[in-house]
């Protein structure tokens, strides 16, 4: 045997388990959480609803992509092309409608149906999807991406 050789020293650990109580408050509080969100849920209580403003004018529009990349704006009540939007212009509303766009394919719903510009009485601006029922506030992504959209309202008018 060589002399170098230490004997194996082996210490035994004395095993460390988690705190029962810990465990059982976490649980407890996991169940009360989640007893409280059925509850809010089925009988509203707790719930706030927001009644939105009436809206004092509103306009029906339908957006086409065009050869060119440009964007098509037209009146559904007039069936009338009120603008083009340049394909190199506009990026707020492009996204926009992109995004409503998939919420449409992912419903098996077409282009068919038009899209509701609307102003409200409080001075907010919505766009609605009426296919879906999806509405955005406008105002809440600031004063020149709303713009980028309700100055559609007045648009192509005399």
């Amino acid at each position: 045997m060589n002399q170098n050789t230490a004997p194996l020293i082996v210490e035994e650990r004395e095993e460390q388990r988690f705190p029962g109580v810990i465990l059982a408050a976490a649980a407890a509080l996991i169940t009360l959480a989640m007893a409280a969100a059925y509850v809010a849920r089925t009988t509203d209580l707790g719930a706030t609803r927001l009644v939105p403003a009436p809206a004092v004018e509103s306009r029906d529009l339908r957006f086409t992509d065009l050869p060119n990349s440009a964007l098509s704006v037209v009146d559904t009540r007039t069936n009338q092309e009120i603008k083009v939007l340049p394909s190199d212009s506009h990026g707020f509303v492009r996204i926009l409608l992109k995004d409503f766009a998939l919420d449409r394919l992912r419903a098996g719903i077409g282009s068919e149906q038009p899209y509701r510009l609307s102003r409200l009485a409080n001075g907010q601006s919505i766009i609605q999807d009426t296919a879906t029922g999806r509405v955005i506030i406008l105002n809440a992504f600031g004063g020149s991406n709303a713009a980028a959209f309700t100055n559609l309202m007045d648009a192509g008018e005399k």
